[in-house]
């Protein structure tokens, strides 16, 4: 077993594993088997990267850099790299040195999550992530925090029709952002106006400075018009998703483009 030995609930799950050998992993415990230091924020060529030091018994300390930002994604790094170590060994071979693993962590991608869109707006930077519940969405914020924006804005919604304890949620992890726009998500045969409503009274309960925009593509366009120098604007939610579910229709839709088209847009405009 591979566990996460950060995580508060490990202990719970331990004490009913049958496995007769565990590995733990963590960004906090130098005693768990293997285990970062030195986590800092680092900026690439298109991507918000992590850099950090690899720990363990076997091979000492390595360096190591990800082109995901957070102690979140170092985490899932870590557990990805234990996980394969052990899967070559319950395939009964021999497996590779974990510097020789870790190299090919430069070579991540995925698709939605914490995408750095490259915009005619070189002041701005636009974050695209599929974050879509209050733990995901707060994780997120704390990791673009780490970039040291001006102003961190949020663009975010949730699904209608289900998950209804979701919204209070998301709308509590939004206020680590300084400014919000809050919006629909898949609103399927919920009117977006109710969900929304919910999540504007957590925002307003706490202080936070929001709008809401009902339409997303509208909402997408409004950040992307309203965004100022040094801002970095997080929409989250949709991530690699390509459809909005309207009531019962699935209908062709794209962050991505209509940022882009914004972007292209503003920028276009006579000064």
């Amino acid at each position: 077993m591979v566990f996460n030995a950060d995580d508060e609930n490990a202990t719970y799950m331990l004490a009913d594993a049958s496995a007769t050998h565990t590995r733990a992993i963590s960004c906090l415990r130098t005693d768990a088997d293997l285990y970062a230091s030195r986590i800092r924020p680092q900026r690439l060529a298109g991507a918000l990267a992590t850099s950090f030091f690899l720990h363990s018994e076997e091979e000492g300390e390595i360096p190591l850099s990800i082109p995901l930002p957070g102690e979140c994604n170092v985490g899932n790094a870590l557990l990805a790299l234990a996980a394969a170590r052990e899967y070559f060994a319950l395939c009964g071979r021999k497996p590779p040195p974990l510097r020789a693993l870790a190299a090919h962590m430069s070579e991540i991608e995925i698709p939605g999550r914490f995408a750095l869109l490259p915009t005619p707006i070189s002041d701005v930077d636009f974050v695209i992530d599929y974050a879509h519940n209050g733990y995901s969405l707060a994780a997120a914020i704390a990791a673009l925090r780490a970039y040291e924006p001006r102003r961190l804005v949020c663009l975010f919604g949730s699904v209608g029709g289900r998950t209804y304890s979701r919204r209070a949620e998301l709308a509590r992890a939004a206020c680590g952002a300084d400014f919000c726009i809050v919006t629909s998500d898949n609103p399927g045969d919920e009117p977006p106006e109710d969900t929304m409503r919910e999540i504007c009274a957590v925002l307003e309960e706490r202080g936070r400075e929001y709008i809401a925009i009902p339409d997303r593509a509208e909402a997408v366009r409004y950040a992307v018009r309203h965004a100022r120098a040094g801002d970095m604007v997080l929409l989250a939610g949709k991530g690699h998703e390509d459809f909005q579910l309207i009531g019962t229709r699935r209908l062709p839709f794209s962050e991505r483009e209509i940022l882009l088209r914004t972007a292209e847009e503003r920028e276009s405009v006579p000064l």
